[in-house]
């Protein structure tokens, strides 16, 4: 968690000088939108360790004369064109600083997305407490929250995202920052849902509400009207490639691809089970000690220690794609290929009768 100390206000401040230059660059390109392109220009296959595509470029060593030669042109992985199709197709973070730059800039809408699970009311009430100016607060258990009991994480319906979005003033070519308290990850769920419908203009704000007030960001008082507006065109089916439904996850588990459980150690002590062959990954692994993200090396290598592979698809749930989805967020932005959130999550697994296992490794 973060406090509002020296120590937590310098480590929120400086992480971002070499981390995010990449994702800043494609936001100020794109204007936080940019116009659609006919084709993509696909991501280098990342492994563990491996450089990424905004990794600073290495220095050559000094020729025999003792005069430094002029480095190489990058090759084509790394030009503009490369870095727009490896990162501003993903999910991005953006930092408080960053936010701060952009904020009353036309067409970016601030989503506060802090919504305690099954406390739709309290979500609402703290909005009003305080939020980032400008904000639009998301009704998420109205809105966006599965309707079946059963599976409360399970993707919600194209035509309620939008609806829900236009209640916040989102309009046709918007893009969205939006944010959570930093525990309960739900931006991060609203990114990854959005992501699955092929919307790629929003963001996540790293660290959440915590970081922007331990960093002095302005907050707003009371509930603005908002202007209600169309909301973004989503298709009406979404894609699978980043979400993983009850028959593709037993033929993972039939290929022995990697699974990871994502919940939250409070959930894990009440029901210590797992998908047969997951291993433990919750998302605290992969935030550093003020609560923003590792680098994406670091990230990538302790997803790897916890059993996934560069090569094979990854899938990843808890139990209400909540704290699955910041996994996903966290290892997609650091690079990893294919990551799929399993969105029925353990409570669809077990009410349809499969087996479970305990736990074999600490976490």
């Amino acid at each position: 968690m973060l406090q509002a100390s020296g120590r937590a206000t310098a480590g929120c401040t400086t992480r971002w000088a070499a981390v995010r230059r990449c994702s800043a660059l494609t936001w100020c390109i794109s204007g936080g939108a940019g116009p659609a392109r006919s084709g993509r220009i696909a991501a280098p296959r990342h492994r563990p360790r491996a450089a990424l595509p905004c990794d600073p470029e290495p220095q050559p060593r000094p020729a025999a004369s003792g005069r430094r030669p002029r480095p190489r042109q990058r090759t084509s992985q790394l030009t503009l064109a490369g870095l727009l199709g490896c990162w501003k197709d993903c999910p991005v973070l953006i930092s408080v600083p960053e936010l701060r730059r952009k904020l009353g800039q036309s067409g970016l809408v601030v989503i506060d997305a802090r919504a305690p699970v099954g406390e739709p009311a309290r979500g609402h009430a703290k909005y009003r407490e305080g939020h980032i100016p400008g904000a639009r607060w998301l009704s998420w258990d109205e809105a966006l929250h599965a309707r079946d009991p059963h599976t409360p994480g399970r993707l919600p319906e194209a035509e309620r995202i939008r609806g829900a979005l236009a209640a916040c003033g989102v309009g046709e070519g918007d893009s969205i920052v939006a944010y959570d308290d930093n525990q309960q990850f739900t931006a991060a769920q609203l990114v990854w849902i959005l992501h699955t419908y092929g919307f790629r203009r929003v963001h996540r704000l790293d660290g959440g509400w915590p970081c922007w007030t331990a960093l002095g960001g302005a907050v707003e008082h009371g509930e603005p009207a908002v202007e209600p507006r169309t909301g973004p065109a989503l298709p009406a089916h979404a894609s699978e490639s980043s979400r993983a439904e009850i028959d593709h996850v037993r033929a993972l588990i039939n290929e022995g691809a990697p699974i990871l459980d994502c919940r939250r150690d409070s959930s894990w002590c009440e029901d210590p089970y797992l998908i047969p062959t997951a291993q433990r990954l919750p998302v605290r692994l992969l935030l550093d000690d003020n609560g923003l993200f590792l680098p994406p090396s670091r990230r990538l290598r302790i997803a790897q220690e916890a059993g996934a592979l560069a090569d094979r698809t990854t899938l990843v749930y808890c139990g209400a794609s909540i704290s699955a989805a910041a996994v996903w967020l966290g290892l997609t932005e650091a690079g990893w290929e294919d990551v799929r959130l399993y969105d029925g999550g353990l409570p669809e697994w077990t009410s349809l009768g499969h087996p479970v296992q305990a736990n074999t490794r600490p976490s």
